[in-house]
């Protein structure tokens, strides 16, 4: 027994070590990145006064979920168990594969002048066509402080925003103190995102999600769930090739240079994005790409219209008269598409009256033998009751 314990105290260190070796710190005038075997662990702008990491403990940056089936065959998962790693100078490479090799997965991550590339390569080595299913990538930050009774939460802890909508698509993240500079995810050319998952500890923006995504029976989402198609290998469209981009803006206007200067578009619209139905709106579309096309979902109850061209600025006016969800489809850069998403709704005079109405008729305890009487509660939509001190349902909790 204590031969072999002492054996196992020994493989644990041997492991331990070959962790350690595996450490590597990659850092330029802008960046300072750390990755270990499963991908990287921490990241942080040198620009940044509080030194705060991106990333967060527990958590790291590379964790691909991918789903696939070869042919006719069953639904498979790309393990990660067996994920190697090479360095080649400021080039960190992981790989991985799934059994008998039928499908490799790289991902690439090097460090460029303002930030980090990552490009995803993931290659058919069969003889048999594949369809990718699901192709997510999970987005981590750095929710949390170890004492959070001191001004590290103002300053170490992250926020994430996220524009999932096509090849437009992007991340940012502010503190909670509100400082800059801001961590900016963004996808490359050829890269949409067209789906996302949030749980619990962590976040998945789909690349593909035909699996996933058309499995779902919940809400209504409103952009196409698609698939990757890999051709037996050595044919042409044997690969698939992904990028992303990590870098940092110094003010919210910089977080717009950054998608206008890395060939995404800059969007402003104003009033709003839920407008009374016949209230026009104008939204405003910076990029150094060619504004192919606008598009409106519903033409014979909408009117959409470019106002004006300036420079790398074009400005479109739009007006509803559906109710409801109403896409707006921008085309550019010869194929890449991206999504504005407004609502039209009832008139402010129209909605405040129902919502009164509703209030008073459905919303208010008349029992005058109860206690509450006349108490304003909480109206149950699932069952159909007005809940009160009596019968909570969760509304205590």
């Amino acid at each position: 027994m204590k031969r072999i314990l002492i054996t196992l105290l020994g493989l644990a260190a041997f492991l331990s070590a070959g962790a350690q070796k595996r450490a590597v710190e990659l850092e330029n005038a802008s960046w300072k990145i750390a990755f270990d075997s499963t991908g990287i662990r921490k990241a942080i702008d040198k620009t940044d006064q509080f030194g705060a990491d991106i990333i967060g403990q527990m958590n790291s940056l590379g964790n691909l979920t991918i789903t696939y089936k070869v042919q006719d065959g069953i639904w498979l998962t790309v393990p990660t168990d067996r994920r190697s790693m090479v360095q080649d100078g400021n080039v960190i490479t992981y790989t991985d594969r799934t059994i008998g090799d039928v499908l490799s997965v790289k991902q690439i991550f090097a460090l460029c002048d303002d930030g980090l590339k990552w490009d995803i390569q993931i290659v058919n080595n069969s003889r048999f066509p594949i369809l990718v299913g699901d192709l997510a990538i999970g987005v981590p930050w750095n929710r949390y402080v170890e004492n959070d009774e001191t001004d590290e939460v103002f300053q170490k802890v992250f926020t994430k925003h996220a524009f999932v909508s096509g090849d437009a698509s992007f991340f940012y993240f502010t503190r909670i103190g509100g400082e800059g500079p801001f961590p900016v995810l963004l996808p490359d050319a050829g890269t949409p995102l067209e789906y996302f998952e949030a749980k619990q500890r962590a976040y998945l923006a789909y690349i593909r999600s035909g699996k996933s995504g058309n499995a779902q029976t919940q809400g209504t989402w409103r952009q196409e769930h698609s698939y990757g198609h890999l051709s037996p290998a050595g044919v042409d469209g044997c690969r698939l090739d992904y990028g992303f981009k990590l870098t940092s803006a110094d003010s919210y206007k910089g977080i717009r240079d950054v998608l206008y200067n890395n060939g995404s578009i800059d969007t402003k619209v104003a009033p709003g994005m839920t407008l009374p139905r016949g209230q026009k709106a104008s939204f405003a579309l910076r990029t150094k790409c060619q504004i192919d096309s606008v598009t409106c979902e519903f033409p014979a109850s909408t009117r959409l219209a470019r106002r004006s061209v300036k420079g790398d600025t074009q400005i479109w006016d739009v007006e509803f008269d559906r109710l409801g969800e109403n896409k707006v489809t921008v085309w550019f850069d010869g194929g890449r598409k991206t999504y504005l998403d407004f609502f039209s709704c009832l008139s402010p005079e129209t909605l405040i009256a129902k919502r009164s109405a509703f209030l008073a008729e459905k919303q208010q305890w008349r029992n005058t033998g109860k206690w509450y009487d006349g108490l304003y509660s909480v109206y149950d939509m699932v069952t159909g009751e007005l809940r009160g001190p009596d019968n909570p349902d969760f509304y205590d909790e």
